[in-house]
């Protein structure tokens, strides 16, 4: 992740995340990434615009079953946040 503050009350955020991993018969994978601006005009709190994308994919390969599960949301976030 990477922060930037351009003033005290603006913010410019990037975020990458990603995770993968097996063990015998389960795989899956969780990738998130985001950019945005955040804008706080009081000292504990703000808001935040961001665009997010976010995707899961779980694998079960087990003898006589297989399962799987894919999410993926991607889409503007809008949040207010508190903080100290």
């Amino acid at each position: 992740w990477y922060d930037y503050a351009f003033t005290p009350t603006w913010l410019m955020r990037a975020r990458i995340d990603w995770l993968s991993a097996s063990f015998d018969e389960y795989s899956g994978s969780l990738n998130n990434a985001s950019v945005g601006i955040n804008f706080q005009p009081w000292r504990h709190a703000g808001f935040d615009l961001s665009y997010q994308y976010f995707s899961l994919d779980v694998d079960v390969e087990k003898s006589g079953w297989y399962g799987a599960a894919d999410l993926t949301l991607q889409g503007p976030y809008l949040s207010f946040s508190l903080n100290w």
